[in-house]
């Protein structure tokens, strides 16, 4: 494999967290594909949602392509950037962050069922890319929802029963996820620390149960020798870096990206959760905005 774009181990190494991920350099590289088939008999747990076309597709498998590597976690608002897509999924707005981060996770093999000899390829459904896209953003609104205290938002999510006594939680496709319930030993337990109708105790809790679920089995810690002995761990795709942002941020290891006040971009804060303005140049450009506008004078950028 080809290499561009290196990357020091210094611009990798923040945090316990860090890793390198491969993907195609070309713009462009990724493509949707309509005519593959699976080359799988038995299709995995993980692979449920890779069944059909259109595939999100590269090159072949075994061909040499240029890649580029870099680190997800230096990458500001990533996590959101993804969950963003939920606003309109289409194949290309897919097709474009793929060719920006490559594949979201583990692709699947794939051929042309009419074509003896062919090579065989590797890709991800469709389906696969939405679902992903639409869990994720849903755990994304609940959490901003947690962090501003909207009970009254997360009712549209958060329901109670009384008998027999329970919680769950409905998706916006409405598929429904049981929380608590006092006819399970574990659900018992729970609700014993729970009002009725106690909303953002149970939402966090699914919140935090549905991100170590994602990254189970898909995470392994590591020890570096030449850092001292650190344990870092890595994430094996895309997918699961994603939900190590995730988990930092619910922990209170990073801040939740928001936006600026002067140019209306996102940017994670770095310093305060109360920052305002992704650098002085935008804190600047609004002061002296108010400034003129206070003077009544028309002031230009």
């Amino acid at each position: 494999m080809a290499e561009n774009n290196k990357i020091s181990f210094d611009a990798i190494k923040q945090g316990v967290f860090a890793f390198l991920y491969h993907s195609p350099a070309k713009k462009g590289e990724y493509r949707w594909d309509a005519e593959l088939c699976s080359a799988s008999s038995s299709v995995g747990p993980s692979e449920s949602e890779n069944l059909g076309p259109p595939w999100l597709i590269s090159k072949p498998v075994g061909i040499e392509e240029s890649v580029q590597r870099y680190a997800p976690f230096k990458k500001k608002d990533l996590l959101r950037r993804f969950a963003r897509l939920s606003f309109s999924p289409t194949l290309e707005r897919i097709r474009q962050f793929a060719n920006t981060y490559g594949h979201l996770g583990h692709p699947v093999a794939l051929y042309y069922p009419d074509r003896v000899g062919e090579f065989l390829w590797s890709g991800e459904s469709l389906q696969f890319w939405q679902k992903e896209i639409e869990e994720m953003s849903v755990l994304v609104k609940l959490w901003d929802l947690i962090q501003n205290e909207q009970a009254g938002a997360l009712t549209k999510y958060i329901h109670w029963r009384t008998r027999p006594r329970g919680v769950w939680l409905e998706w916006p496709s409405g598929r429904k996820d049981l929380i608590a319930s006092e006819e399970l030993p574990e659900g018992r337990e729970l609700l014993r620390h729970w009002k009725d109708g106690d909303i953002f105790k149970p939402t966090r809790y699914f919140l935090c149960d549905q991100i170590n679920e994602r990254l189970r089995g898909h995470v392994s810690p590591s020890i570096l020798p030449f850092r001292d002995g650190e344990i870092y761990m890595f994430p094996d795709c895309l997918r699961s870096a994603l939900y190590v942002l995730f988990a930092l941020e619910v922990s209170g290891r990073t801040y939740a990206a928001i936006m600026c006040d002067g140019c209306g971009e996102y940017f994670v804060p770095e310093h305060r959760s109360d920052q305002k303005h992704c650098s002085h140049t935008c804190r600047n450009r609004k002061y002296y905005r108010k400034k003129i506008k206070g003077k009544g004078v028309q002031g230009k950028d």
